[in-house]
């Protein structure tokens, strides 16, 4: 397993006993931490002059020992450790001391910011370089054109029934002229108005590029189904989207529908107002 040594921050504070004859003082240059054996590595010079062991207080506990060697200190941590600055004693045979902090597991604040430095010489002006391909060109952004359209009729319009051939079961309520080719955001909504007051109706709205014969359009095309309760009325929305190839109008057409061989569902169903929308977006 890989260990992960971390250097410490040392405050060098060697305390040389007082003494008469010379002697070896230990001197500490550099300390690792192995987070994964729990040990401390103390660098340096003189920690054996003599045969008797050095010592290392940690925090005034002392250490057990792992090596040592005159310049290299090996000694298990305590087990309870956390971050913080701790305070070592390296004792050589001599009883010569140096006296140390470290940090564990943490990083001093950033000292202050030194000054600016003086503002260099402008160089000279660079040669202009080759230009460069034209780059393609982008898409058009906005709205590129729109069409809006809306109804209001003083009396209801009666659907008529979507089976009939030929688009004679269409009701148009409303047109949109899309003056140019391109893609377009679709948004309309139809009223509907059920005057059976015991049947409900059910409902069949969507946008025809022709108001008779008409079919439903493919893609992205809104078209809308609902019922209508009994004396009810609903609005149906058409929202999406439609891709032109040229100028064109659109149709909102709207018709009621049962079930085959049915004649349950009501067929007194009105289209009220609507409203229809179309914004070209490319």
């Amino acid at each position: 397993m890989r260990s992960l040594m971390l250097p410490a921050l040392l405050l060098l504070t060697p305390l040389f006993g007082a003494a008469a004859t010379a002697t070896i003082a230990p001197v500490v240059n550099s300390v690792t931490v192995s987070y994964t054996s729990n040990e401390i590595t103390v660098n340096g010079s003189g920690f054996l002059p003599a045969t008797t062991a050095p010592t290392l207080l940690f925090n005034n506990t002392k250490l057990t020992l792992v090596s040592d060697t005159a310049t290299k200190i090996v000694a298990h941590l305590p087990s309870d450790i956390v971050a913080g600055t701790y305070n070592l004693t390296v004792t050589n045979s001599e009883a010569n001391r140096f006296v140390f902090d470290m940090a564990l597991g943490a990083v001093g604040p950033a000292g202050p910011m030194g000054p600016a430095g003086p503002k260099g010489a402008q160089g000279s002006e660079g040669p202009a370089g080759p230009t460069g391909p034209q780059g393609p060109k982008g898409p058009a952004g906005g709205v590129l054109s729109s069409s809006l359209n809306a109804s209001q009729y003083s009396q209801f319009l009666p659907l008529k029934f979507l089976g009939l051939s030929n688009g004679a079961g269409l009701t148009t309520t409303v047109a949109i002229f899309l003056s140019n080719a391109g893609t377009y955001v679709i948004a309309g909504q139809q009223d509907i108005v059920n005057l059976d007051p015991n049947l409900p109706g059910g409902v069949f709205c969507f946008i025809a590029t022709s108001s008779s014969p008409a079919g439903v359009l493919g893609g992205g095309v809104p078209q809308s189904e609902t019922t209508v309760p009994a004396a009810g009325e609903t609005t149906m929305p058409l929202i999406g989207y439609y891709t032109a190839p040229k100028d064109i109008t659109l149709y909102m057409q709207c018709a009621y529908q049962t079930d085959p061989g049915s004649n349950s569902g009501s067929t007194n169903l009105r289209a009220g107002y609507a409203t229809f929308t179309a914004i070209q977006v490319k």
